[in-house]
């Protein structure tokens, strides 16, 4: 599914459990764990369903919680088919499988991930004390079976399920090294951080009474607002960004689909002119709006002069036939004897709508409407600004 939750399309569906998915790094297909053939075994599959491919095959044992090397060409596994669970490494097409590291009988290695540089893979291990097991610490081992060394100095608590940081430089991970009663029934899991050397316990993220475990990294994206992929504006989005003209609605999101309040297109249009500061104050409903200085400028170089009454309404949505006006006064463009469309004859801002369309910013909302009293969203902006200025 998406990130907002839209979009969930099923890639499976039978009785079995299927479990453990890890991504491969190109985000084409995943590797997950199912039990579908009666014991676990691992398969791939496609981003877009379809078939899974079957890449082990050990009746009577179970091979689990796969990932993806960082070159696509391996998957670490863990499975218990020479008896306690091991990590044991294959290619990609489920061929050539080997043992990464050995176990004894009471030892049990689970959930491996990689490095990003694919130099480490980092898992949990439970290992033997006094004839019995203790709980789980974080470890790292190098692909070819050597430099086996133990990261978090485990005394007795939880520290499970790590995750290598998208630079390769910190590795997360859930423990109850804080939980003050360990032996009641209400356990205390919490966040913990540390460098990929290890050596003490690592800083604690998260302080709850109750669970926060199997956490995970979001991924260095190589555009920063994250939500633009998933609009129909991306490549403008990505223009306006480059164009310093927005720097989004959060450090990590644009909000395509949330509408331009008249504040938002002050800014967007100062930015994209370069205007001076302006030399008054023009309105008197701004003062909190933190658009201030943008509507000031605007106002000075005689492309908005305010919703009426000596106000602006920052707060106010642009509707499309607002937007007309304010990028045809911002461009200063050629008045045209054509009329491009035929809903807008009622409209005060017809003449601007027909220069904006003769401009080639836009095209209606057909071939022959322009609705003009819709509200604009943020993409839909993106899109006019990157036509009007790019």
């Amino acid at each position: 599914m998406r990130s907002d939750g839209a979009g969930q399309t099923r890639l499976t569906n039978n009785a079995a459990d299927d479990y453990a998915p890890s991504w491969s790094p190109d985000g084409s297909r995943l590797v997950f764990s199912s039990n579908r053939d009666g014991d676990y075994e691992i398969y791939s599959i496609s981003a877009d369903g379809g078939a899974p491919t079957k890449l082990t095959n050990n009746t009577g044992f179970d091979d689990i919680e796969p990932a993806w090397s960082p070159d696509m060409q391996k998957v670490v596994f863990s499975t218990d088919r020479r008896g306690q669970f091991e990590l044991f490494v294959m290619n990609a097409d489920g061929s050539a499988a080997g043992l990464l590291l050995e176990t004894n009988p009471l030892v049990a290695a689970r959930y491996p991930n990689w490095a990003p540089d694919g130099s480490k893979i980092v898992y949990e291990l439970w290992t033997p004390y006094a004839g019995g097991w203790t709980n789980p610490g974080v470890f790292v081992i190098n692909p070819n079976g050597t430099g086996f060394e133990q990261l978090s100095q485990n005394m007795g608590q939880y520290d499970e399920l790590p995750q290598f940081s998208a630079d390769g430089t910190k590795i997360l991970f859930d423990s109850d090294w804080e939980d003050p009663d360990p032996a009641d029934d209400s356990p205390e899991f919490d966040v913990y951080v540390f460098s990929n050397a290890g050596g003490d316990h690592g800083a604690n993220l998260t302080n709850s009474p109750g669970l926060d475990i199997d956490p995970d990294w979001q991924p260095i994206p190589a555009f920063p607002l994250v939500d633009a992929r998933f609009s129909i504006f991306n490549g403008d989005i990505v223009w306006l960004f480059n164009a310093a003209i927005t720097k989004g609605c959060s450090a990590e999101r644009f909000c395509p689909d949330a509408p331009v309040t008249r504040g938002q297109m002050a800014a967007f249009l100062a930015r994209a002119l370069d205007l001076p500061a302006a030399s008054a104050d023009y309105f008197s409903d701004d003062e909190s709006s933190i658009f201030e200085g943008d509507i000031n400028r605007l106002a000075e170089a005689g492309i908005t002069s305010g919703c009426g009454g000596g106000k602006y309404c920052p707060e106010a949505t642009i509707t499309r036939e607002q937007m007309a006006a304010y990028l045809d006064r911002a461009l200063d463009l050629p008045a045209t004897v054509t009329d491009f469309f035929s809903d807008d004859e009622a409209s005060p801002f017809q003449a601007n709508i027909n220069r904006v369309a003769a401009a080639g910013i836009t095209k209606g909302c057909s071939l022959t409407t322009y609705c003009p009293l819709l509200t604009v969203t943020r993409g839909q902006m993106a899109a006019f600004l990157h036509r009007a200025f790019g």
